[in-house]
């Protein structure tokens, strides 16, 4: 079976299926995703998914030990964009009370 034929499949895109291949898994939207998307790869392909699926979260176990987590990337994005919403938040409290979006309904 090709990438594609797996990708159609189970409905995962063929980056990710590629990604998980690969063990790239900074490219995946979340640990959860890499669980549930490993566990459809298997069984499209006729693995045990409860076997790989332990596997990776063995991996995940012994990597954290080891390294910082593959997710590490994803979290430091998040934190940015935290960062920059917290920002525009409070730069809007400094607006006209008709721009700002926390200013209470009915205040004149």
């Amino acid at each position: 079976m090709t990438i594609a034929d797996v990708a159609a499949l189970t409905k995962v895109s063929s980056r990710y299926l590629t990604a998980i291949e690969r063990d790239e898994f900074d490219l995946m939207p979340s640990r959860v995703h890499t669980l549930g998307f490993t566990r459809a790869f298997a069984k499209a392909v006729h693995l045990d998914e409860g076997e790989i699926v332990a596997a990776l979260q063995a991996k995940f176990r012994e990597s954290a030990s080891v390294e910082p987590s593959p997710f590490s990337q994803k979290a430091k994005s998040r934190s940015k964009r935290d960062r920059l919403f917290a920002a525009v938040r409070g730069a809007s409290s400094f607006l006209p009370r008709p721009f700002n979006a926390s200013a209470k309904r009915g205040r004149h």
